[in-house]
């Protein structure tokens, strides 16, 4: 009986014959002569049992460009089949549709049992295409081709399952193969092949949807439908490997002048795999059209992992590293790296710029410090006009060195850059990594860090010090975060909405500048600063020809670069470096240590071990296997000098002395109130109301203008406003968006008062040659006459001696105010007393001012009291100064 493949297949029993092969028993078609070892197309032996044989088909689609090969497997013990290159039909078989081949072919030749197809070019397996740019797979031109590209994962991954291998019962008419004309049932088969773009439609689908989808897949009516086999699924979302982004036509472009953007990719696998975010992965597949959106994914069916760090070359590097060993000394290998960089940026002046970078990118991920293990990676800040080559200097030095990611901050948002939870279109949550966590182990530099306000900073505090970075929200997830950072930055103006900027000249100090962009949380995490100022450079020195060709082993600081970044390295710091190290921190945390700008903390010995061996990996201290980095003396001296000289340009060290920590005495404190009641002549306030106004500032925390006013009963002109101003200038109070706040001064000044009560016990100053009017005035205004006087209060008459009773009470020597006032009345009105003889005051007849230390007394009291003040006493007459109603 003759099995026919098609209408035009000629291939029967009686038309094979055995043949001798290479020691293998194979079926030779009698027609044309052929077999399997010349790899040409063949139709098997049905009856044979005792050998193997492959087919390969040419099939054709609507697009002459593109075939499938199929590949049918004839076997009755476990062979591994392989794919043969021929796809010459000689012996004239019809050309047909994969699915149709594969189907007949399982129907007529009992000993198929596997069936695999593949889109690919006429006549062979394609070769995937390797492509520069993950933004290629939107390009038509490969659309269906096999393809290869490099991108980094920025999300976690979501799992799913599809079928590999399906069977089912499939009812047929089967009058297209023998004559008969009856309906048939068979179990058949069907096997999905990792590059089948039916996969994609059975992602994420309802199971009757997916069950319906499957059965179309077989001719005929299908029952019994089982899944014998499943691949792993992985969607994940990826973004192009760039060194640079920036903002061009509201447009994110990398350095290829690319879209900066994210694809949803989907990963078949027959194994489990493991995908990290911020992982660099090579990618093969097939870029098709996403079955639900249309828009372009990825189909891969494998996965390269690829190694964090590059290797480096270890004949570059020993090249760099003769032309350090002929130059002597560390400070000769730092100039000349400089030096080179100048050249090759064209920068001019700019050389404290291009250091930071450096250290910053040779920073190692930890370093080690009296068996203490602290954070390695470098944080930076540069903080300096526009136009002055900042960010062109770190983008230039970038590009050298071929490594790291230079984005602006200006059109990104701390979401962007941290990450942020996201929704697929089925509702599932997922969590999407920004570039800070997707440089993990590199460098990230961002421009224009003063337009995302220091808020939005504060939350990249944690990660920063820790290197893990936690996103708690629609999505959770977790992902190291070991990144380099450089933070550029401009003064920003805070007196005006929005961000305009600010030059650095605009400020006493250019060290001033940074808490202008900074709170001094942030500002103590960073390893050092710098300050760019325009007119550090003047325009004859940059128009001018300078010298563009650099020396041959400048380029290679990218390979010390790779050696760096690759991990394996230990760090040795020696005995010498080690106390030069300590004593060095000591001496900066006693000139710099400023407290609202914290850059010199107290953890300066580890912001030098780290700065440090960042020199010595740049300058190759090494031994020759490169397995051990040490540290010298010589190291720690540059680093210190480097820093010496930013910080006393910046003006770091003029603040810090002038504010440095001092313990207060009460005489400080007496000249503090001294200065305060100066400023309140126009209309006084009194000492002890001044020590409430203190004290309630100090307990609470924080006070507001308007509260201060009304719970102090103060006049806006001649008191509230001279009285804060006077307290700010003092260093007392900070004032703040949230009020007005107490300084550590101020709460120093009232432990050592007791809270303000130690203040009359002060012996007052007293008229001398030495003393100005202005300041025996001042005497007068605190009262000072009243206090002295008190002490002889029983030389006055009987009349007044109920005024010591109830106005002062002597305790040892503190003089404690007694507020003396009538009770309520039925109507809410309060009754003024006199403060001499208590007795009630009509509203038209009192007066009040610092002699009766503020309180309301009759005219008639006043004038007697005053008058037996003048006669007990040779203090000179108070200045009138009354306060009538």
């Amino acid at each position: 009986m003759t099995q026919q493949l098609g209408n035009t297949s000629q291939h029967t029993k009686s038309s094979l014959e055995s043949d001798e092969c290479n020691g293998s028993k194979h079926a030779r078609c009698v027609s044309c002569s052929l077999h399997p070892c010349e790899q040409t197309s063949f139709y098997p032996n049905s009856v044979c049992g005792d050998y193997r044989t492959e087919l390969t088909y040419e099939i054709k689609h609507e697009n002459k460009a593109d075939v499938s090969l199929v590949r049918f497997t004839c076997i009755k013990s476990g062979v591994t089949t392989k794919w043969f290159s021929s796809t010459t039909d000689s012996c004239g078989l019809e050309l047909q549709t994969a699915e149709q081949l594969s189907c007949r072919a399982k129907d007529v030749l009992p000993y198929v049992i596997d069936v695999e197809t593949e889109i690919g070019k006429i006549g062979s397996k394609e070769t995937p295409i390797e492509l520069t740019c993950l933004n290629d797979i939107e390009n038509p031109v490969y659309a269906g081709r096999h393809v290869r590209v490099v991108a980094v994962v920025s999300s976690n991954s979501l799992n799913y399952q599809i079928p590999a291998e399906i069977t089912a019962e499939v009812t047929t008419k089967d009058d297209e193969y023998t004559s008969k004309s009856e309906f048939v049932t068979d179990t058949v088969k069907k096997t999905i092949v990792l590059t089948d773009p039916v996969i994609l439609s059975l992602i994420d689908v309802s199971l009757d949807t997916k069950e319906h989808r499957l059965k179309r897949m077989f001719k005929g009516k299908v029952s019994n439908l089982r899944i014998e086999k499943s691949y792993g699924v992985y969607f994940i979302r990826v973004r192009p490997s760039i060194h640079t982004i920036q903002q061009k036509d509201n447009k994110t472009i990398d350095e290829h002048g690319q879209e900066y953007k994210h694809y949803d990719i989907y990963i078949v696998t027959d194994k489990p795999l493991t995908f990290k975010s911020a992982t660099k992965i090579a990618l093969t597949g097939i870029p098709l059209p996403n079955p639900k959106t249309q828009r372009v994914t990825l189909l891969a069916y494998k996965v390269d992992f690829l190694d964090a760090t590059e290797n480096f070359d270890v004949k570059k590097l020993n090249q760099l590293y003769d032309k350090f060993n002929s130059l002597k000394t560390v400070q000769e290998r730092w100039n000349w790296i400089l030096d080179e960089t100048c050249k090759y940026t064209q920068i001019i002046g700019r050389r404290n710029v291009a250091a930071a970078v450096y250290l910053a990118y040779f920073t190692p991920l930890q370093v080690s410090l009296n068996n203490d293990i602290q954070r390695g990676w470098g944080l930076v800040d540069i903080i300096g006009d526009s136009t002055t080559g900042k960010s062109e200097t770190v983008k230039k030095i970038a590009r050298h060195l071929n490594a790291g990611m230079v984005v602006s901050a200006e059109t990104s948002s701390i979401a962007g850059i941290l990450g942020a939870s996201s929704q697929m279109d089925n509702g599932v949550w997922f969590v999407e990594w920004g570039c800070f966590p997707l440089m993990n182990g590199k460098l990230l530099a961002m421009d224009g860090c003063h337009k995302i306000p220091a808020w939005d900073w504060a939350k990249t505090a944690e990660a920063e010090r820790d290197g893990i970075l936690n996103i708690n929200k629609a999505a959770k997830a977790t992902i190291p975060a070991h990144t380099r950072q450089i933070k550029i930055y401009n003064a920003v103006d805070k007196e005006t909405n929005g961000y305009p900027t600010k030059q650095l000249s605009e400020f006493l100090y250019p060290i001033q500048a940074y808490l202008s962009v900074a709170d001094p949380t942030i500002i103590a995490r960073r390893d050092f600063a710098i300050f760019v100022n325009s007119r550090d450079v003047t325009a004859e020195q940059i128009n001018k020809t300078h010298i563009i060709q650099t020396e041959p082993e400048y380029d290679l600081l990218r390979e010390a670069l790779k050696w760096c970044w690759n991990g394996k390295t230990d760090v040795t710091i020696t005995d010498e470096a080690l106390i030069y190290l300590h004593n060095k921190a000591t001496e900066l945390y006693n000139t710099f240590h400023y407290a609202s700008i914290p850059l010199v903390s107290a953890d300066m010995k580890f912001k030098l071990a780290r700065l440090s061996t960042a020199l010595a990996y740049l300058t190759l201290s090494v031994c020759n296997d490169y397995k051990t980095v040490t540290v010298t003396k010589e190291h720690v001296e540059v680093i210190v000098n480097f820093l010496i000289e930013e910080y006393t340009k910046a003006g770091l060290n003029i603040l810090a002395q002038t504010s440095k920590f001092e313990t207060l005495t009460i005489e400080d404190v007496t000249e503090f109130f001294i200065e305060i009641e100066a400023k309140l002549q126009k209309d006084p306030i009194g000492r002890c109301v001044i020590c409430e106004i203190l004290k309630s500032v100090v307990l609470n925390g924080r006070a507001t203008a308007d509260q201060l006013k009304t719970s102090f009963n103060l006049t806006e002109n001649n008191q509230r406003r001279p009285l804060l101003a006077t307290l700010q200038t003092l260093g007392l109070t900070k004032h703040g968006r949230g009020g007005i706040y107490p300084t550590p001064k101020l709460i120093e000044a009232y432990k050592i008062t007791g809270g303000f009560t130690a203040l009359n016990e002060l012996t007052p100053l007293t008229p001398s040659k030495t003393v100005s009017p202005n300041i025996v005035n001042q005497q007068r205004a605190l009262g000072y006459d009243i206090c002295n006087l008190s002490k002889n209060v029983n030389s006055l008459s009987p009349e007044l001696s109920h005024f010591n009773n109830n106005v002062f009470s002597v305790k040892g020597n503190q003089q404690q105010k007694i507020v003396s006032q009538e009770p309520l009345k039925d109507d809410g009105y309060q009754q003024l007393a006199c403060g001499y003889c208590q007795k009630g005051i009509m509203d038209n007849d009192w007066l009040q001012n610092d002699f009766t230390n503020g309180k309301p007394t009759h005219r008639q009291c006043y004038d007697i009291f005053r008058n037996q003040l003048k006669q007990s006493s040779e203090t000179p007459a108070l200045e009138e100064n009354a306060s009538q109603n």
